[in-house]
């Protein structure tokens, strides 16, 4: 009778050691899984913040009539533009047109002499509301001479275009 008692004794206490054992690894497992879950939320909540912002960005590129631009007509647009400044300004290209990833970029010089201050601010605004390409300004150096003020600028234009290197 004895010797029954050991055996069951034994084998209860090898299921009891099992089944703790189970319960333990599944429980670890459910942490596991309810923290992959809580990640998968915050994951799924970017997402649809990321799905709103493309929509509220094609919505504006109807409203605003924006049009993409192949990077063919991208190089001519800036090139049209660089021709203009040189043309009207008589600027000299310091550098560029150079492709980067989905932009192309120039960089151009000039010097001006406005005849007076508001056709001075009229030039800068008119480069400054370009679209294409997006022109900034990158230096500006007034010099006041007995011939006159002259100006000299730098220009950075950009041209972003669709389906970039």
């Amino acid at each position: 009778m004895l010797n029954k008692s050991y055996i069951l004794y034994t084998l209860l206490s090898f299921f009891i050691g099992l089944n703790l054992l189970i319960f333990f690894t599944l429980r670890y497992f459910d942490n596991y899984l309810s923290e992959k879950k809580r990640e998968l939320g915050r994951l799924t909540e970017k997402v649809n913040t990321i799905k709103g912002n493309i929509n509220n960005i094609l919505h504006l590129k109807e409203k605003l009539s924006i049009r993409y631009i192949e990077e063919d007509e991208a190089e001519s647009i800036i090139l049209k533009k660089l021709e203009n400044i040189k043309k009207i300004y008589g600027g000299k290209i310091i550098e560029g047109p150079v492709i980067k990833k989905g932009v192309i970029e120039a960089k151009i010089s000039f010097n001006l002499k406005p005849e007076n201050s508001k056709k001075f601010i009229k030039t800068l605004v008119s480069l400054e509301d370009s679209i294409y390409p997006v022109v900034n300004i990158e230096k500006l150096f007034i010099t006041n001479s007995k011939n006159g003020t002259t100006v000299n600028i730098e220009l950075n234009l950009t041209q972003p275009f669709y389906g970039g290197r």
